[in-house]
């Protein structure tokens, strides 16, 4: 059976750049960004050998910049006070109107993702091992790392959203022809606000006495996949982000 362990809490910070994983709508629009992660670890169980199994509780930044591609989002718009019988949109670059009930959509604005930052609490399950053969030092004690968690929080993109030309110039026109106001339907660039997602590092790291704390030096590689929805922007039913963050970690046990 594990015996359970009195070890204090370790405090930590983690900070490196983060990679999208693979390819696809999203990741192929987004550059190479940065985060910076807190917490603190608990040991729970000594398992002998030098394994033991720990918690970890904290939260994290990131953020990712967009590399400037603009994506053409579908829509309508059609004057109200009073209401039109029709809607409009852009075909191929020609200004086009459908009559209701029916009526439809088509081309409407061009959205470009400037910025993509996600701020989050986590919890993880993980273990770690002090190999034998790489704690020959008097002093210094090397670990094998290993974390599996969840996380949640916010998310907020930052968009930039601009009307096709046809499009600007029918808006002005329908306000010059007694129009009070404009109705525009799109679900480009929607703003979700919350996401989930699941993580998955490894690492080593290696502790050492200094004078008034348990010092930690380490490296770690997290694999992550956040869930979110922004809507027709990332088009095809596109939802969340795969990354890949490799970081330093500095810590202290007091």
């Amino acid at each position: 059976m594990p015996r359970p362990t009195e070890s204090p809490w370790d405090i930590y910070i983690k900070s490196g750049p983060v990679f999208t994983l693979g390819s696809g709508f999203l990741e192929d629009r987004l550059k190479t960004g940065w985060t910076v992660q807190a917490g603190v670890r608990e040991p729970l169980w000594s398992l002998g050998s030098g394994a033991q199994i720990f918690c970890d509780f904290g939260g994290g930044y990131a953020t990712n910049s967009g590399d400037g591609t603009p994506v053409l989002i579908q829509g309508f718009y059609q004057g109200i006070d009073p209401p039109d019988d029709h809607v409009h949109f852009s075909r191929n670059g020609v200004l086009t109107a459908a009559a209701l009930p029916a009526g439809g959509s088509g081309d409407l604005m061009n959205t470009t993702l400037h910025k993509l930052e996600r701020l989050s609490f986590h919890a993880a399950i993980g273990g770690s091992l002090s190999p034998a053969a790489l704690n020959a030092s008097d002093g210094l004690q090397t670990q094998l790392n290993v974390r599996l968690g969840m996380r949640a929080g916010g998310i907020d993109p930052d968009y930039e959203k601009a009307f096709l030309p046809e499009i600007a110039t029918g808006i002005v026109d329908h306000l010059g022809h007694g129009h009070q106001n404009i109705f525009v339907s799109t679900d480009g660039g929607e703003d979700p606000e919350l996401f989930f997602g699941l993580f998955t590092s490894v690492g080593v790291s290696t502790t050492y006495q200094a004078r008034y704390s348990t010092v930690t030096l380490g490296a770690e590689l997290e694999f992550a996949r956040d869930w979110f929805d922004l809507g027709d922007y990332t088009q095809f039913g596109h939802y969340g982000l795969g990354t890949v963050t490799p970081m330093l970690t500095l810590g202290f046990t007091f």
